[in-house]
């Protein structure tokens, strides 16, 4: 009995502690950086530390702009994901996403850059915005 009671605090504290993303509310989070509320399904990002504590982004600019200046190393995060713009509230790994670069792109904070979890779906769209592909060092400015 008593190692049965044991065996479940440990579960119950190993799954407390697991770090995981986190979906989107949109009309009701905040974004972390502009602090404007998140609004469109085809945009945004998500930063989950090793710790669990988790930063929500209505843009590449504000994202960015968070990597750049906040004391979290980039190698304490867990998770550094991308809302992919063809599938709209889904995330996929920022680092192996794909980006569209395009003034035609409408984003929330004028980052003209929608992300894409596969290359051919990139090009696809880049065709019909007379957009530029690019990858995360690139738009990240991590070279």
């Amino acid at each position: 009995m008593r190692f049965l009671n044991l065996l479940l605090i440990v579960s119950f504290l190993t799954g407390a502690c697991s770090v995981k993303p986190e979906p989107f509310k949109f009309g009701k989070d905040l974004c972390h950086t502009c602090k404007m509320t998140l609004m469109d399904p085809k945009f945004g990002a998500e930063v989950v530390t090793k710790k669990g504590r988790i930063f929500k982004f209505d843009d590449l600019v504000c994202l960015n702009q968070y990597l750049q200046t906040e004391k979290e190393a980039e190698q304490n995060l867990s998770h550094l994901l991308v809302i992919d713009f063809e599938k709209g509230d889904a995330f996929t790994d920022a680092r192996e996403a794909w980006y569209v670069f395009s003034t035609e792109i409408k984003s929330p904070m004028a980052g003209h850059t929608a992300a894409f979890s596969s290359r051919e779906t990139a090009e696809k769209f880049s065709g019909t915005v007379n957009g530029t592909l690019k990858r995360w060092d690139e738009v990240s400015g991590k070279k």
